[in-house]
This record gives C-alpha cells, structure tokens and sequence, in this order.
C-alpha cells in the first residue's frame, strides 16, 4: 500500500478513497476491520497474481530529490489519478524561509 508508486493501479485508488472515507466516519473499529480488509485483500491478491498487479513504478525528480527526509515531514508526495506527475503537498501552514521536508519510506 505504498502511496508514492507511479502509475497507481484502480484497485489502489479506490483503497485509498474507501479508507479516507472509513475514517471520516470517525468509528475506530471500522478503520480497523477496513484496514485489516485491505491487508487480506493486497495478500490473497499477491498470493494469487504474484507481482503481475503490481504496476507501482519509480522515477526520478529533479526537484523533489532536492527535499530533505524528516521522520515528522511537513509535506507529502503525492501521485493523483494514478499519473506520473508528482505533487508536493503541505500537511501544515509554512511560513516563508521553513525548510520543506518529505518521508522517504512513505
């Protein structure tokens, strides 16, 4: 479930959308089953196509490798509708002059 693949599959994009909305609803035990789902489901799917359905691909960003790693990152990366255009989003407010920091392992 690595959120940074290029070339997200359709299976993975709907994970991501039914997890956001599981956890809007703000129940902790259905983020739990839903999770403990998506696990069950990415297993039996590797266990049956192996690396077949696995199209996650990796790149190179001329910008984005400039960014620091911080175990706490002030932004993400993200790949939205499964293209390969990289997006560098803030999860909080920066001020001018704020070194911007990503994880590299998320």
């Amino acid at each position: 479930r690595n959120g940074q693949g290029i070339g997200t599959s359709a299976l993975g994009t709907w994970g991501k959308a039914a997890e956001v909305a599981v956890q809007t609803r703000g129940l902790e035990v259905e983020v739990k089953q839903f999770s403990d789902f998506l696990d069950s489901l990415y297993e039996k799917l590797d266990q049956t196509a192996g690396e077949f359905l696995d199209n996650e691909g990796v790149g190179l960003y001329e910008r984005q490798s400039l960014i620091n790693h911080s175990c706490e990152p002030n932004t993400c990366v993200r790949f939205e509708s499964g293209s390969n255009e990289l997006s560098i989003v803030a999860n909080e407010d920066l001020t001018p002059g704020t070194e911007v920091t990503i994880c590299y392992f998320d």
